[in-house]
C-alpha cells in the first residue's frame, strides 16, 4: 500500500511542478492510485486558472494526462473502453467561486 501512496505523493509533485510549463494550471491535489486487478488507477484533481474558456482547460488537461503517462508508465490510458480505461483524466476546476458556477452551467447546458 506504501508504494501506492508514494506513486500518488510523486504524481501529485510532478504536476505541481509543471505550471513554469502549463501556466494554465494553478495546482494539482486530491491524488488517488489505487490497483484494480492487474491494472494502476490514478485520478486527482487540478485548478486551473479563473479566466480560461473550458476548451482550453481540456487541452490542457490532456496534456497534463499526456505528461503523467510519459513520467509514470506503469500507468496507462485507453480511450477505447471505460473499464479498460487506467488513468482517469485530471478534473479540472476553474478556480474561484464563482467561475466554479459558470463551469457547472456550462457543463449542465454540454450534457442536455
Amino acid at each position: 500500500m506504501g508504494g501506492l501512496r508514494d506513486l500518488a505523493r510523486a504524481i501529485e509533485q510532478f504536476l505541481n511542478g509543471l505550471p513554469a510549463e502549463y501556466h494554465e494550471l494553478v495546482n494539482s491535489h486530491n491524488v488517488l492510485v489505487r490497483q484494480v486487478e492487474h491494472h494502476i488507477l490514478a485520478s486527482c484533481h487540478c485548478v486551473m486558472r479563473s479566466d480560461l474558456p473550458i476548451t482550453q482547460v481540456h487541452d490542457v488537461t490532456a496534456a497534463l494526462e499526456d505528461r503523467v503517462k510519459e513520467n509514470f508508465p506503469d500507468i496507462s490510458c485507453d480511450h477505447t473502453s471505460g473499464a479498460a480505461r487506467r488513468l482517469t483524466v485530471p478534473h479540472s476546476r476553474p478556480s474561484s467561486r464563482e467561475d466554479l458556477c459558470s463551469h457547472r452551467d456550462h457543463n449542465r447546458e454540454a450534457h442536455q
